[in-house]
């Protein structure tokens, strides 16, 4: 049984080629820039440590700034527009602890 009039892959490959050349000629809109936190909150604080470079775990956010739910936080400041990164940090007992950064 035969595939109903299917294109020949010369024919796929043209038809990429003109969808990416119609891509590559939209300007994409820049995205928006992100919003100031409320200045003294919990986020204000996070932000200003994340952007002099320091990587936070929940446990540096409750010891040096006296937050208690620092994925709630930089889940407030990901919907303000800041392009916050996670990642993971594994200790020396094997378990491994959840990382935030910019």
């Amino acid at each position: 049984m035969a595939i109903l009039n299917a294109p020949k892959l010369e024919d796929w490959n043209s038809i990429l080629a003109r969808i990416q050349a119609e891509i590559d000629g939209f300007p994409m809109p820049a995205a928006p820039a992100p919003k100031a936190p409320t200045p003294g909150s919990h986020c204000d604080v996070l932000l200003r440590a994340m952007q002099d470079g320091r990587t936070l775990t929940p446990l540096v956010a409750l010891d040096h700034y006296n937050c208690l739910s620092l994925s709630q936080r930089c889940g407030e400041l990901q919907r303000l527009g800041w392009p916050i990164k996670r990642g993971w940090l594994e200790l020396p007992s094997g378990k491994r602890v959840r990382t935030y950064a910019l």
